[in-house]
């Protein structure tokens, strides 16, 4: 009936969702800007996940990303200037800190560049976006290894962490 089916609208409503934006978006400044403009039009904040740093997933089930650092950034800029002035939640690569290890410590150097460059082009071209950086999900690491992952990615301009975006784990 119409009433249940109301009720059962609502609830799907009320859990928010994030919308996931990696190689696979197309033109990166269209596909954001689109989003975005919507959810001002419907008066909601629309959240969205950065999902395409380079050795994304470690070459596991999601690999993929930009080929090069210089080709994220870019990417990110785009994304970055997508959103502008609007408000916005911005969950920043999930499982990029958590699942770094494959990585060698060079690489891993980078990718801390690359985060801590995200958060001040985020903070500069999206002043009024709130920006979540990802640190996996509880059991990943311990909370020592995690603080000190994400004080490296210099969490300092976001507005706290995201937990089991995309590996969810309950206590």
């Amino acid at each position: 009936d119409d009433a249940r089916a109301d009720s059962i609208r609502a609830a799907l409503a009320s859990q928010p969702a994030g919308k996931w934006f990696g190689d696979w978006s197309g033109n990166i400044h269209n596909a954001v800007q689109q989003y975005v403009a919507g959810a001002v039009r419907d008066q909601s904040w629309p959240i969205l996940v950065a999902y395409n740093i380079p050795s994304r997933d470690c070459d596991g089930f999601s690999a993929g990303g930009e080929d090069s650092a210089s080709d994220y950034l870019a990417w990110m800029r785009q994304f970055a200037s997508a959103i502008g002035s609007a408000p916005a939640l911005v969950i920043l690569e999930p499982d990029a800190l958590a699942k770094m290890d494959c990585l060698s410590p060079a690489d891993q150097e980078r990718r801390y560049a690359l985060l801590r460059d995200s958060l001040a082009i985020l903070h500069e071209q999206a002043p009024a976006a709130r920006v979540y950086l990802d640190a996996g999900h509880f059991g990943w690491h311990s909370v020592a290894e995690m603080t000190e992952r994400l004080l490296q990615a210099g969490i300092g301009p976001a507005w706290g962490v995201a937990l089991n975006v995309s590996h969810v784990q309950r206590p």
